[in-house]
């Protein structure tokens, strides 16, 4: 799954659920650029299980998903599972954590939160 080009906007894996539907809709954001410049999840790290995370589509429909697990993965770590196309609906949104690592210029962990619709 590629990142966002831009740090003020959110990557939806097309190839995965849509939002409501069945299996997992998948989104990635850049918590920051290890610099000055924020990103779109930069509070992401402050989400707590049972908070509530809302979606909105094009068409301006709501979806609001309640968070069930928050969990830190290593950059190198099998991530198949979240990348549901059956199954219950759920959201699942990465970004990266964890310490900034020059030689590579990125987050040594990557943040995931799982939310249910509530």
């Amino acid at each position: 799954m590629a990142t966002p080009s831009n740090f003020d906007n959110v990557a939806w894996y097309s190839p995965g659920a849509k939002p409501g539907r069945q299996g997992s809709a998948v989104f990635a954001g850049h918590v920051n650029n290890a610099l000055l410049k924020s990103g779109v999840f930069e509070h992401l790290s402050q989400i707590k299980k049972g908070d509530y995370v809302t979606v909105e589509d094009s068409a301006g429909k709501v979806l609001v998903y309640r968070v069930s697990t928050v969990e830190e993965y290593e950059p190198n770590a099998s991530t198949d599972a979240l990348f549901a196309t059956t199954g219950p609906s759920r959201l699942v949104l990465i970004t990266c954590d964890g310490d900034w690592v020059q030689a590579e210029r990125s987050y040594d962990k990557r943040l995931v939160v799982i939310a249910e619709p509530a």
